[in-house]
Order: structure tokens, then sequence, then C-alpha cells
């Protein structure tokens, strides 16, 4: 079985700590492992 992993980088103009964003796309893909990063 596949492990889907998806990956998510947070745009600018938004706060590192705004997770918020993407709780809609969470919430539609349930058994996915999601990660988001940032760079400084």
């Amino acid at each position: 079985m596949n492990k889907r992993i998806f990956l998510y980088s947070h745009g600018f103009g938004t706060h590192a700590d705004d997770n918020g964003l993407f709780n809609p796309i969470i919430d539609a893909f349930p058994g996915v492992e999601h990660v988001l990063f940032f760079l400084r």
C-alpha cells in the first residue's frame, strides 16, 4: 500500500502559525499525512 503525503508551502503575506488556511483541505482528505512547512 502506498502512503500519501500532502506537502504545503506556506505562502508570502501569511503567518507561519496560521494553520487554519489548510483545515478545509485536510478535512477533505482524511487518512493522508499533511505536512506544512515554511522558510524563514
